[in-house]
């Protein structure tokens, strides 16, 4: 059963790499919905913005006290050029 007006039509999932910024976009029915930035200034390559179904940004790109600690990133080892290693568990 489905809600009066409600459509159900298959989605275009689309992509859009940018080296030189350093980010890929992902497009579901023509809507911008996903960001993953992997850019070399970046502390972490992280996903952001990530969006609801209504558009609205759920994730913060980045939080205090830890600006390193951006949006939505993975990581099981992080070794800064020159620094200690880091172990995430």
């Amino acid at each position: 059963m489905r809600a009066a007006g409600c459509q159900v039509a298959p989605s275009s999932i689309n992509f859009e790499r940018d080296d030189d910024k350093g980010c890929l976009r992902v497009f579901i029915g023509g809507q911008e919905k996903l960001v993953y930035q992997y850019h070399p200034s970046l502390d972490l390559p992280h996903y952001w913005p990530l969006k609801s179904p209504s558009g609205k940004n759920m994730l913060l790109q980045q939080g205090e006290p830890y600006p390193h600690h951006r949006a939505f990133w993975f990581a099981d080892t992080v070794r800064f050029k020159g620094g200690r290693k880091w172990e995430i568990s």
